[in-house]
């Protein structure tokens, strides 16, 4: 059995500081019409781009877990004069629920405004949002339960199943039996993983906790 795969959701930065790609939409002070007599400025001369103030990361869906999907979200929005975004839409999805994930998270971002002549003026951007995979736990000491063992004929009796938690040290926690072969064999299999050793997940970066599932066979 594999071990599990997490992912996160990582937004990477073109011109402005939080990662919302704009270069594509620069342009000397033009506008985009809206209806009435609202303007949307593109990013141009005598136009300043918003300057994020709050980034929400999206949530990675199980769907996208299962099928370990990974990719960029290309959207497009509005900043507005009071910060805030709208008129999300996606140009370039990945599906999944992802798309959904990605609007959702961008609903909640703020900015500080950009700016024509002084005056807050609303602004639109693109922006990509990143889904990508975490570095996993990696074993490095591992012991095997008796049971486990093939020294008498390779036919396999029954299979046994556990769930665990690798910790920030690369410790195993949380140790759970998924599918019984009896109590003295599960208490067997816990005690040998008990002894394992992992590189443990980082994210960004950073250990943190990450799921690890281990299958065993009894011969």
């Amino acid at each position: 059995m594999n071990c599990k795969r997490i992912f996160n959701a990582i937004v990477t930065a073109a011109v402005l500081s939080v990662v919302v790609n704009i270069a594509s939409f620069a342009q000397d002070v033009s506008t985009v019409d809206k209806p009435q007599t609202e303007k949307v400025y593109h990013i141009g001369t005598g136009v300043t781009p918003p300057k994020m103030l709050m980034n929400v990361d999206p949530a990675f869906t199980e769907e996208a877990l299962r099928n370990r999907i990974s990719g960029i979200v290309l959207v497009s929005l509005i900043v507005g004069e009071d910060g805030r975004t709208r008129d999300i839409r996606v140009e370039r999805g990945l599906g999944y629920g992802l798309d959904q994930a990605a609007v959702e998270a961008v609903q909640k971002w703020t900015f500080e405004p950009g700016r024509l002549n002084g005056a807050a003026v609303p602004v639109t951007l693109r922006a990509e949002i990143r889904f990508a995979a975490t570095i996993t736990p990696r074993l490095i000491q591992r012991v095997d339960p008796e049971f486990a063992r093939p020294t008498h004929g390779l036919r396999v009796k029954g299979k046994l199943d556990l769930s665990l938690t690798v910790d920030e040290k690369g410790l195993p926690t949380n140790i759970k039996i998924e599918h019984s072969q009896g109590r003295r064999y599960d208490e067997e299999a816990i005690a040998a993983v008990r002894q394992w050793r992992f590189e443990p997940g980082k994210r960004n970066g950073i250990a943190v906790p990450m799921p690890y599932d281990i299958e065993f066979l009894r011969f």
